[in-house]
């Protein structure tokens, strides 16, 4: 039987309709098994989730999700050479797609601390002419906000500082569209400057 345990919400988990059909035992049976097992509801509702499948009737019938403890649990009450042989097939099911995870994780946090770069990199690399107060500005605003989301800086061979490259280009979409509406603000700021201005007559004529 393929797929033994699979991947779900970054935990290797199985099913009690897997196991049932692996270990050679009604499912039925299974279910009334983690029914009666006495354990506190902390353990219980991680470990064994409550799902619904459907069956060859079209019916909705249910089921339970399980994690590796859930699993375990389980396996307590079955006996025998041959429940035995199952319980190692199925422990390394679950070691093959753990250490996926894990290899997984690994990779995901390298390709995040690779990818990094200086403010002065980003704009070379995006042909961005900036001048030395917004370049100082978007490298102060890369750092709160590194230190706000916990990500770490690193400084490159030049001495430059470096950051995150998901945070140098959210910091300069900010400044980006700040940029925009102040422009657009004084372009609206000086239409209104005028129509003010034209709105008096051209000659005033006073009685005394």
């Amino acid at each position: 039987m393929k797929d033994l345990v699979i991947l779900k919400d970054k935990k290797a988990t199985t099913t009690t309709l897997k196991v049932a059909e692996f270990f050679g035992k009604r499912h039925k049976d299974i279910l009334e098994i983690i029914n009666k097992l006495d354990l506190p509801e902390e353990f219980r509702e991680p470990n064994f989730r409550p799902r619904d499948y459907t069956d060859i009737r079209g019916k909705a019938q249910p089921m339970y999700e399980m994690t590796r403890d859930g699993y375990t649990f389980l396996i307590m009450k079955f006996s025998g050479k041959k429940a035995d042989k199952f319980k190692l097939a199925y422990i390394a099911a679950f070691n093959k797609m753990e250490q996926y995870i894990r290899k997984t994780e690994i990779e995901n946090v390298q390709r995040v601390l690779s990818d990094y770069v200086s403010v002065s990199q980003f704009a070379e690399d995006n042909n961005i002419k900036k001048t030395f107060w917004c370049k100082t500005k978007l490298g102060n605003d890369c750092s709160r906000l590194s230190l706000k989301m916990g990500i770490p800086r690193q400084v490159d061979s030049k001495r430059a500082m470096q950051y995150q490259r998901s945070i140098v280009e959210e910091i300069y979409t900010r400044m980006h569209i700040a940029e925009k509406e102040d422009k657009r603000a004084k372009g609206l700021y000086t239409q209104l400057k005028l129509i003010k201005l034209n709105s008096f007559p051209k000659s005033l004529t006073y009685q005394l």
